[in-house]
C-alpha cells in the first residue's frame, strides 16, 4: 500500500511497475507536456487513473512549493531519474525528505556515486549501490530521526 512519487518520469516503467505491484497510488512528475499527455494516456488504457496523478511541472520548483498540492502529500518509495551533468541529484534529496515518510525508500540513477553523494546527504543512509557503465543505481533510505 504504498504511495509512490517517480520524479523525471519519462516512460513512467518504475511508476507503472509499482502499481502493477500493489502500491496504493502513485505521482509521476514529468517537464514535458508531449510525455505528460502520453502518461495520461498510458493511466487511461491501463483503467488506474484514479491511482495515478500524472504532473507536468519543473521538478525543482514542484518540490520547493510549501506545500505539494495533492491528497497524499507523503511519500514511502521515491524514484529519481534525473538527467545526468545537471548537478540536481543533491538538492533534490535535500528537499525530498520533507515529502517522504520515516523510513522512505528512495531509488537514485545517476552519474555520481554513494561515496560522492554521502557528505552531502546526512539525512540518508546507502542501502545498496551498484555500477552499471557510466551510471550508478543508489537505494537510499531516510534514517529514522
Amino acid at each position: 500500500n504504498a504511495h509512490v512519487l517517480d520524479l523525471f518520469s519519462g516512460s513512467g516503467a518504475l511508476a507503472w511497475e509499482a502499481l502493477s505491484r500493489g502500491a496504493a497510488s502513485v505521482v509521476l512528475v514529468e517537464s514535458q507536456v508531449e510525455i505528460c499527455i502520453q502518461l495520461k494516456q498510458i493511466a487511461r488504457d491501463f483503467k488506474v487513473e484514479d491511482k495515478a496523478h500524472i504532473i507536468q511541472a519543473d521538478i525543482h520548483q514542484w518540490l520547493q512549493l510549501p506545500e505539494i498540492p495533492l491528497e497524499n502529500k507523503i511519500f514511502d518509495l521515491v524514484f529519481l531519474d534525473p538527467p545526468f551533468q545537471k548537478g540536481l541529484v543533491i538538492p533534490i534529496l535535500s528537499w525530498l525528505h520533507k515529502w517522504t515518510s520515516q523510513p522512505a525508500l528512495v531509488y537514485v540513477e545517476s552519474e555520481l556515486s554513494w561515496e560522492q553523494l554521502q557528505p552531502e546527504l546526512t539525512a540518508w543512509e546507502c542501502l545498496k549501490s551498484t555500477r552499471a557503465g557510466e551510471s550508478w543505481g543508489v537505494l537510499l533510505r531516510l534514517k529514522l530521526q
